[in-house]
């Protein structure tokens, strides 16, 4: 990713393809903490869109 911004959006994009809200706008990841939290997410979200895991209960 070239900025937070950018990956920001391409979390909130799978977020609305899985019909959850997105990051809200001014809540960009300001600490460590919580951009792991989206990454996993990110990432969690990529593998079962590409059907590697079952969706989250």
């Amino acid at each position: 990713m070239s900025s937070t911004r950018a990956f920001v959006d391409l979390v909130n994009e799978l977020r609305r393809e899985e019909g959850r809200f997105p990051v809200p706008q001014g809540s960009y990841p300001t600490n460590e903490r919580f951009l792991e939290k989206l990454v996993r997410e990110m990432r969690e979200a990529s593998a079962r869109k590409s059907g590697g895991l079952k969706a989250a209960e």
